[in-house]
């Protein structure tokens, strides 16, 4: 009898360090995951910012590249991290969502910076006719 007790008490004591040793590694594994999605939440975070950056202070062509390059860069390497570690993890799939919306944001900004130069010449010439035609009106 005491030997059926023992060998249950040997089978329980095994089956919990398995338990625990799983669990250990599933904790690493989702402590390894935070801090992944941390770091990239931080990244996301520092590239809306740029986005503010660009979007609201006023910078010639060769700043607004630059800025462009600084978050098309920044988003291609947080896409390369991403798909590197999707395959073990598929909660990452909503940060290419955010990325790819950080992209059509890029896109959209280029065409309002070459809108707003169109309307800004044309608000020149605009005002230069209008010189002119008080000029003419006045002689």
């Amino acid at each position: 009898m005491s030997l059926i007790i023992f060998v249950c008490g040997i089978f329980t004591l095994k089956t919990a360090q398995r338990g625990v040793n799983l669990l250990e590694e599933k904790k690493s594994s989702y402590d390894q995951i935070f801090k992944k999605e941390a770091e990239v939440t931080f990244q996301l975070d520092q590239i809306l910012r740029l986005l503010y950056s660009l979007r609201y202070k006023r910078r010639n062509l060769s700043e607004h590249k630059q800025m462009q390059m600084l978050i098309t860069d920044a988003v291609n390497s947080i896409e390369k991290d991403i798909v590197d570690q999707s395959e073990e993890v598929p909660s990452y799939h909503l940060y290419l969502k955010m990325l790819t919306n950080v992209k059509d944001i890029q896109q959209l900004q280029d065409l309002y910076e070459v809108e707003a130069d169109k309307r800004d010449y044309n608000m020149m010439q605009l005002e230069k006719c209008r010189s002119k035609y008080q000029e003419l009106i006045n002689n």
